[in-house]
C-alpha cells in the first residue's frame, strides 16, 4: 500500500510553513518545516518574489525527507489577492469521452478569456491558479468531475 500524502503550505506572519502528512494505513506522520517569513508584513504578502523563495526553502526541506505530492492545499493571506468568474467552453466533433486534457483545454481558455476582459492584470497580477466551481456538460450542470464523462460540449 502506497502512502497517502497531503502537503499544506501556511503563509505566515511569523514563519512560512511546509507540513506534510503522510498516512500509510493506520499510521500517520507528520512533518513540519519552516522559512523565515521573507516577503510577508501584517499578515499580507508585501513581496511575492521574497515570499516565493521563502517558501522553496520550506518545501525543499521537506524534499529531503519524501517526495512530494503533485497536489498542495495553500493559505494565501493579502488583500492584492483578487478572483474573477469566467467562463469556457470547448465543443468536440462527435460524441467523446472527457480526458485531463479537455479539462485542461477549457481552464486554459478561461484563463486567456480572463486576460481578454480584463488587460489590466497582465500588468499587476499573476494568475496562479484556474478552479472550476463546476462543469456543464451537453447543457447539465453542477458537475464537479467530467472526466469519463461522454458529450459534444465542455
Amino acid at each position: 500500500m502506497l502512502p497517502k500524502k497531503s502537503l499544506i503550505i501556511d503563509f505566515g506572519t511569523e514563519a512560512i510553513k511546509a507540513a506534510l502528512l503522510v498516512e500509510k494505513g493506520e499510521e500517520k506522520k507528520i512533518l513540519l518545516e519552516t522559512a523565515p517569513p521573507r516577503g510577508i508584513k501584517k499578515g499580507n504578502i508585501s513581496n511575492p518574489t521574497s515570499a516565493k523563495e521563502s517558501l522553496q526553502i520550506a518545501v525543499n526541506r521537506l524534499k529531503i525527507h519524501y517526495s512530494l505530492p503533485q497536489k498542495a492545499w495553500v493559505i494565501v493571506p493579502g488583500s492584492f489577492i483578487v478572483s474573477y468568474q469566467v467562463e469556457s467552453k470547448i465543443e468536440f466533433p462527435g460524441i467523446t469521452t472527457i480526458s485531463h486534457n479537455d479539462v485542461n483545454e477549457v481552464k486554459n481558455k478561461a484563463k486567456k478569456e480572463l486576460l481578454r476582459g480584463h488587460l489590466h492584470l497582465k500588468n499587476y497580477y499573476e494568475i496562479i491558479h484556474v478552479i472550476p466551481q463546476e462543469f456543464i456538460v451537453d447543457g447539465i450542470d453542477g458537475i464537479q468531475n467530467p472526466i469519463g464523462r461522454s458529450g459534444q460540449k465542455l
